[in-house]
């Protein structure tokens, strides 16, 4: 792992090694790989300083894994994706990752032979998300209980989603366009298209969805 400046025309060496996944939480960052992950911090210009008992054990993974700071507890979750997904949380919140932090494993029971979850996200009200697809449609589950159980958005499937960030999350089914609101398990109509039309593509700000 190496550490720069956009005007730099050299890069430091941190001397970390392995890495795979890498996220920065404000001045926090966290470098993962190889059955260990690496935390510290960075100065204004960009000085990468080593954490106080890091690296620490991490889990190792056969499939491409994601980390994901949680909205509210400052907790670190680890999801990798696959037919049978993982997911782990961290025993502290990433400001206060130290030597004796730990992961453990909270692995959702959404096992599927055909379905490769491949998306994990966490809503600002705590809702968990996850995605996936079958080469054909889309999936998405939820958990409003982090993650011990999960419920099926009734079988809405399509080819595109987003969410606006606060507490809605859209769904683009052929040729209309569903809304689930977090906290509760209907989705709702909310535009509809001339038929015919494939909705491929969704995004959102303040004053619409636009697809």
């Amino acid at each position: 792992m190496y550490s720069t400046n956009i005007s730099d025309l050299s890069a430091n060496n941190t001397g970390v090694t392995g890495i795979n996944q890498i996220i920065i939480e404000g001045n926090y960052i966290f470098a993962s790989g190889s059955g260990q992950i690496h935390f510290g911090t960075l100065d204004a210009t960009n000085h990468f300083t080593s954490g106080s008992g890091s690296s620490i054990s991490f889990p190792t993974f056969t499939d491409l894994f994601y980390l994901i700071i949680h909205p509210t507890s400052n907790k670190m979750y680890v999801f990798s994706k696959g037919t049978s997904p993982k997911l782990y949380i961290s025993s502290d919140a990433y400001t206060a990752f130290n030597g004796s932090t730990t992961f453990t494993d909270i692995t959702p029971t959404l096992t599927s032979a055909s379905v490769n979850w491949t998306a994990f996200g966490i809503a600002p009200d705590g809702r968990f998300f996850v995605g996936g697809n079958n080469n054909t449609s889309k999936f998405i589950a939820y958990s409003d209980d982090s993650g011990t159980t999960y419920t099926a958005t009734t079988n809405k499937q399509g080819k595109a989603t987003v969410h606006d960030g606060t507490n809605t999350l859209y769904w683009a089914v052929d040729n209309e366009i569903y809304y689930l609101v977090d906290g509760t398990s209907s989705w709702v109509l909310g535009y509809s298209y001339p038929i015919g039309t494939e909705i491929n593509c969704l995004f959102y700000d303040e004053l619409l969805v636009g697809t």
